[in-house]
């Protein structure tokens, strides 16, 4: 069966990204080598109501990839795809040809997708650590990070050997403003708590007060909103 014909398929959500991210060299080696006459059985007929060959597992795991990934990042659709190709170039990626099929075992899946994710992470940050002062995070630890740092994610995923002092100035100086953030959102909360302590009687105010300080975290837990909806559809 033909790529472009897969694509086609109602099953396939991201059709214009996965001819973009064919062009990967380790993507495109993988596909090259699939045995197009193998099948994948589907016990789960959520989607496919037969089974499918293992050219279509691979193009329907990407497909899942790209759609886990894009449901956590709030960053511009074309930056979306460029992590998503950045994340694509290491051992995990052998989860896109599992013989398992995706609604057989979805939490293995979102399992595979994550260490797939955070593999190029991990591996910068681990050259990172004997330049500047910075914590590996996990995988919702990340997501947030990348959100707020929206335009500059990608750093993140690059390769930073090529040009190792660069991505130590733009690295150390994301992690730098990530923390002050994070540290000006705790600590609007401490005034409030100190005046509720000190006027008890002032409950409505300190209703308000809170209330406010939530909305500021809005966009802090729209991710985990949005990644709930998809881990349960």
């Amino acid at each position: 069966m033909k790529i472009n014909s897969i694509l086609l398929k109602n099953c396939i959500n991201n059709s214009s990204d996965i001819k973009v991210l064919l062009k990967n060299k380790n993507i495109n080696r993988l596909l090259s080598n699939i045995d197009a006459k193998k099948i994948i059985k589907v016990n789960s007929h959520l989607i496919h109501k037969k089974d499918i060959t293992l050219i279509e597992q691979f193009i329907f795991n990407l497909d899942n990839y790209i759609s886990f990934i894009k449901s956590l990042l709030n960053i511009s659709p074309l930056q979306t795809r460029y992590i998503i190709d950045l994340t694509l170039d290491n051992k995990y990626n052998k989860i896109l040809l599992s013989d398992v099929y995706f609604y057989d075992n979805k939490d293995y899946y979102i399992n595979e997708f994550k260490k797939l994710f955070m593999y190029k992470y991990i591996k910068n940050v681990n050259k990172l650590k004997k330049y500047i002062n910075i914590d590996k995070l996990d995988f919702d630890s990340l997501i947030l990070k990348l959100n707020y740092n929206k335009n500059k994610a990608h750093f993140y995923f690059e390769d930073i050997s090529k040009n190792l002092p660069y991505y130590i100035d733009i690295i150390d100086y994301l992690e730098n403003t990530s923390n002050i953030w994070l540290y000006e959102k705790v600590t609007l909360l401490v005034p409030f708590f100190f005046s509720f302590v000190k006027y008890p009687c002032s409950t409505n105010l300190f209703n308000t007060l809170f209330t406010e300080f939530m909305c500021n975290l809005h966009s802090v837990t729209t991710s985990f909103v949005v990644k709930h909806n998809f881990l349960t559809m």
